[in-house]
């Protein structure tokens, strides 16, 4: 009896995890707006950012793309320096905005 509960639950979370895969399988990779490339990673940020209203938590962006954190602070820090977003620092995280084009 225990040998067969126990093999329930391991079939039963090989097929949730399969299943979490398999979900984020579709959504990712994120496609440049007509869906015929893929975008780079800083573009994809750029297009999580656009699709969010311009501006979102770093810690979002993360979950959104798929990349580690590191990653994205690497992206990031050189979006900033390129002048493409600006963080705002808010609590333990960080804000990403959109730097719009028109501001001057």
């Amino acid at each position: 009896m225990v040998i067969l509960a126990t093999g329930a639950s391991v079939l039963l979370f090989k097929r949730k995890k399969s299943f979490i895969s398999s979900t984020k399988n579709d959504i990712y990779p994120i496609l440049s707006p007509d869906a015929t490339e893929v975008l780079g990673d800083e573009e994809m940020i750029e297009q999580i950012l656009i699709r969010s209203g311009g501006q979102m938590y770093q810690s979002e962006i993360v979950k959104l793309s798929g990349l580690s954190k590191s990653k994205i602070s690497i992206l990031l820090s050189k979006m900033k320096k390129d002048g493409m977003i600006i963080k705002i620092k808010k609590g333990k995280g960080n804000i990403i905005r959109l730097v719009n084009d028109n501001q001057t």
